[in-house]
């Protein structure tokens, strides 16, 4: 839908409206951390709603369609496994709140809007080498692994959902990922043409940044350590379970 000048220039405008998403940083040895800058962890913490402030969770039935679009270990290098606190937003952010709040809270600000927008089910899944490594990355202990977060939300319909990549996809990074490295965009990506590819050069730990619409989904790709062939190739089989 946009062309990359446009892209760029909605990054830009879009930055101030709402808090960009910063991945969580995981830890890497001394060396490796003075030879390239790791992505910040979300410096500014929220307080947690209070009770009813919180949106309704989805439905199961919408949490077992949006779970099996979303990546799958099979999608991946073999070895790896579905990290079990994965859920809908809501229950995700409340899993992942003691091991990182901030970031926990970002994610659930991020549905509260997509809610507001028209989300019906939203679903949250990392997928990384161990279970153990799915609780490190999010502190830090586990160093820098292979691992995917994956957001699928459904809409009621398809023009909320490209409502949804329009406003959303510049915040969840910011201008600063999004332009720091090789870019592309609509048709280019394989996706349709509201869709985006990142490869940021300089957050060298993401090796692939992805966000599509596609009829009444909007889905968000993350992958830390892995191969961008590998990436790449999970992208296209998540795309291809999407109703």
């Amino acid at each position: 839908m946009l062309r990359l000048l446009a892209l760029a220039t909605l990054f830009v405008a879009c930055a101030a409206p709402h808090s960009s998403i910063a991945p969580p940083s995981p830890s890497v040895s001394s060396a490796q951390a003075s030879a390239s800058p790791l992505v910040a962890s979300p410096q500014t913490s929220a307080a947690t709603p209070s009770a009813g402030s919180v949106p309704a969770s989805p439905s199961p039935l919408v949490h077992t369609a949006l779970q099996d679009i979303a990546a799958q270990p099979g999608d991946l290098p073999s070895g790896m496994v579905t990290c079990s606190w994965s859920a809908d937003f809501v229950v995700w952010a409340g899993n992942v709140k003691p091991t990182d709040a901030a970031y926990a809270q970002q994610v659930l600000d991020l549905w509260q809007r997509l809610q507001s927008g028209g989300a019906t089910g939203g679903w949250v899944q990392d997928v990384s080498v161990s279970e153990d490594a799915c609780q490190g990355f999010y502190s830090g202990s586990a160093g820098l692994v292979q691992h995917v977060t994956c957001m699928v939300i459904q809409f009621g319909d398809a023009a909320s959902a490209t409502n949804a990549y329009s406003s959303e996809t510049s915040e969840l990074f910011g201008p600063k990922v999004l332009n720091g490295g090789p870019t592309q965009s609509g048709s280019t990506t394989g996706l349709g043409p509201n869709s985006i590819e990142a490869t940021p050069s300089n957050l060298p730990t993401i090796t692939l940044f992805a966000a599509w619409q596609k009829d009444a989904y909007y889905v968000v790709f993350i992958a830390y350590g892995m191969a961008i062939s590998d990436d790449r190739l999970a992208v296209a089989k998540i795309d291809g379970r999407i109703p």
